[in-house]
């Protein structure tokens, strides 16, 4: 099962700041990718199950071929 991290790893920064505001996670520097990824997946408020269900699903299948798994469910 991918890490939480992993999962992070795949979103582009402007998609990461989405998250940050949804959890309202602080992070120092919300122009580096590194401040939010590292905010995000150490912070305990954003669960993966939590951050994978505001996805659509063309961003949920975008991070299944990311991580080399099947994205061929509905």
């Amino acid at each position: 099962m991918p890490t939480k991290r992993a999962v992070l790893d795949l979103l582009a920064r402007d998609d990461l700041v989405a998250v940050a505001d949804r959890f309202q996670i602080e992070v120092t520097d919300r122009r580096a990718k590194a401040a939010l990824l590292d905010a995000i997946a150490s912070s305990k408020k954003a669960t993966l199950p939590e951050i994978l269900a505001a996805f659509t699903r063309d961003g949920l299948k975008l991070v299944c071929r990311g991580l080399g798994l099947d994205d061929s469910g509905k």
